[in-house]
């Protein structure tokens, strides 16, 4: 799976652009979070980082495609009307009749 990916800055654009030149060919992963598929937070913690690569080079890990700004507002707003749906539910069982 091919994924274009949006770098956060020139130094981002100048890594990536020396170590293409040096190796070719980079895959790249990452492990999203709780808050969904978004680049807002880099892994720091280096052990981490050392499993993904373990996992990535053993084959291990699964693609997914990561959702744009509409369907992840869709899923959010499917999401939230099932809640809701669960709510008044649960509210009309507690109410007297």
């Amino acid at each position: 799976m091919h994924i274009s990916i949006a770098l956060a800055n020139s130094g981002d654009v100048q890594l990536v652009a020396k170590l293409a030149a040096k190796h070719g060919r980079l895959t790249f992963c990452y492990e999203a979070g709780p808050t969904g598929y978004g680049l807002d937070r880099v892994k720091t913690n280096r052990r981490d980082a050392v499993e993904l690569a373990k996992l990535l080079r053993a084959g291990e890990l699964t693609a997914v495609g990561v959702p744009d700004e509409g369907h992840e507002a869709m899923r959010d707003l499917s999401h939230a009307r099932q809640a809701a749906k669960r709510t008044s539910k649960a509210s009309a069982s507690r109410s007297p009749r």
